[in-house]
Order: C-alpha cells, then sequence, then structure tokens
C-alpha cells in the first residue's frame, strides 16, 4: 500500500491510505450518498441536501460533521438574506475517492 499525497489523493490504482476516521466516515451508506451529491453538484446547502436526499435537516447534520471531521467536506459560510449559513463542499479527499 502507498502512502498518499498531502492531499489525500493516492497514486491512479492504488488504495488509498486513510485513517480509522476517515474508514469510519465512508462506512455509512447515508454519508457516501451525501459525499456523492455534494461532489455531483460542487457545493450545496442543508435546504438543498434535504431536498435532494429526502432526509431532514436535523437527521443530516451529524452525518455531515463526520465528513469534515475526516477532511472528506469542507464548509464555507455565506450570509444571504440575513443570517449566515453552512455552504458544504467536497473536500480534496472526498473528491479523489468518491
Amino acid at each position: 500500500m502507498t502512502t498518499p499525497s498531502p492531499d489525500g489523493q493516492s497514486p491512479a490504482g492504488t488504495v488509498p491510505t486513510w485513517t480509522d476516521v476517515q474508514w469510519a466516515a465512508v462506512s455509512s451508506p447515508h454519508r457516501t450518498q451525501l459525499l456523492r451529491v455534494i461532489d455531483g453538484a460542487g457545493r450545496a446547502t442543508i435546504k438543498e441536501l434535504s431536498e435532494w436526499t429526502g432526509r431532514t435537516g436535523p437527521s443530516l447534520y451529524p452525518h455531515l460533521e463526520i465528513l469534515e471531521k475526516a477532511q472528506f467536506v469542507t464548509v464555507e459560510m455565506e450570509t444571504a438574506k440575513g443570517r449566515p449559513h453552512r455552504v458544504y463542499c467536497a473536500g480534496q479527499i472526498g473528491r479523489a475517492h468518491v
């Protein structure tokens, strides 16, 4: 097994070397679905993710926190029409292996 580059990407045709936290993060079908949706959309708010997956926002937050801690997604804060909201984007590791 090779060690990935600092951005989390492994050379083509090799198995990624992830931490236990990262393996645990992708062990859930709900989280892998979220990763694919976010990667396909490029970026998404909790409202969009809720609409696209058919799940409630509160049920998505714990999964998104796990994906963020594992560096599969990044979060940007945006303010539009009032309060700030989180926008989820695929992280380097997420884009490389989803």
